[in-house]
């Protein structure tokens, strides 16, 4: 059995803790700290909404969706990660309830 290599767990523990802080943020309906999980430039891409860049953008774009809903609980589902380098891909199924 190879070693794992620590780094690359480090780094797949990491985009799995970003994935979750985004749910945490959303069921906190929190603007502002899902907007400090993006880069500065940052882009979000909302089905039905389009493009939104930027984090002050982002926590406007997400302000207005959590307009529609009194209530919004996400939960977060299994994921995937593959790392390559300096880059990661990631995909998550969550169940949003509203």
């Amino acid at each position: 059995m190879a070693l794992l290599n620590e780094a690359l767990v480090a780094d797949e523990l990491a985009v799995r803790d970003l994935a979750q802080r985004f749910t945490d943020a959303v069921n906190r309906r929190d603007g502002r700290g899902l907007a400090a999980l993006f880069e500065p430039d940052g882009r979000w891409e909302v089905p039905g909404v389009g493009d939104t860049v930027g984090r002050a953008a982002i926590e406007a774009c997400f302000t207005a969706l959590l307009e529609q809903f009194s209530f919004l609980v996400q939960l977060l589902h299994s994921g995937t990660v593959s790392l390559a380098g300096d880059r990661a891909t990631a995909r998550w199924y969550l169940s949003e309830h509203a």
